[in-house]
């Protein structure tokens, strides 16, 4: 796995949001629509979704698009995207999030809430 942020990734263009956009729930969908739009106005995109297959034929506009297959519920997956990506926006998508069933200090939901005023609703 590559340690460049995707703003490195080649063929990056003029950054909307100030950094990358990672968005979680990807693999269909309005996260995959969200993860198209973005690159599509010229954003660095890490894509995550559960499974490859998720992330295939995702359009990208000529843009950088990063697919990543991961659990981004589980919390040394989510710290890793945050440290890695520096993203300047995170988007959860759908059931993307741990949800009210799970504890509040875990995956990427929690970790953002730890540095903002978010906290998950259900």
């Amino acid at each position: 796995m590559s340690t460049k942020p995707a703003s490195d990734i080649a063929g990056a263009g003029s950054d909307p949001v100030g950094g990358t956009t990672i968005v979680v729930g990807a693999s269909s969908g309005l996260g995959r629509g969200i993860a198209a739009a973005m690159a599509q106005a010229g954003a660095p995109v890490v894509a995550v979704a559960l499974t490859a297959s998720g992330l295939e034929g995702i359009p990208n506009g000529g843009a950088a698009i990063r697919l990543e297959v991961a659990d981004a519920t589980d919390p040394t997956v989510a710290a890793d995207f945050l440290d890695r990506y520096e993203p300047g926006v995170v988007i959860l998508v759908a059931d993307a999030n741990p949800g009210p069933a799970t504890a509040a200090g875990e995956g990427l939901f929690s970790l953002l809430g730890q540095d903002s005023n978010l906290q998950p609703s259900g």
